[in-house]
């Protein structure tokens, strides 16, 4: 998962910006996606996740849409057991977490329905 894909951090974390820099990018990102109320694409709400978690650096588009049309599709795989999570990040903190994170709390609520 690098930021070209659609489920790309559109918080701009460089290799020589500090650990709380990516820790705030990743909580920023952790966030937007876990609020369905933010998908409707609007730039400046992304924005503003970002500022709320400490993040001032350069935040790219986010195409809603697209995101959760892959979150959907990672999801089935999941389900089929069809999984796995790569990126250019590892070890550090990534937005991949996150990813896995979201894709457990969907796999879990299919399950209790």
């Amino acid at each position: 998962m690098d930021r070209a894909t659609a489920l790309g951090n559109p918080y701009v974390v460089h290799r020589h910006d500090s650990p709380s820099v990516r820790h705030a990018a990743c909580a920023a990102y952790r966030e937007l996606l876990s609020r369905r109320d933010v998908w409707d694409g609007d730039g400046e709400t992304v924005v503003a996740i970002g500022e709320a978690h400490g993040f001032r650096g350069e935040v790219r588009s986010w195409r809603a849409e697209r995101a959760v049309e892959r979150l959907a599709e990672i999801t089935a795989m999941a389900r089929q057991g069809r999984l796995r999570l790569d990126c250019s990040c590892a070890p550090l903190e990534c937005h991949a977490w996150a990813i896995a994170e979201r894709v457990m709390e969907d796999l879990a609520g299919a399950e209790g329905m």
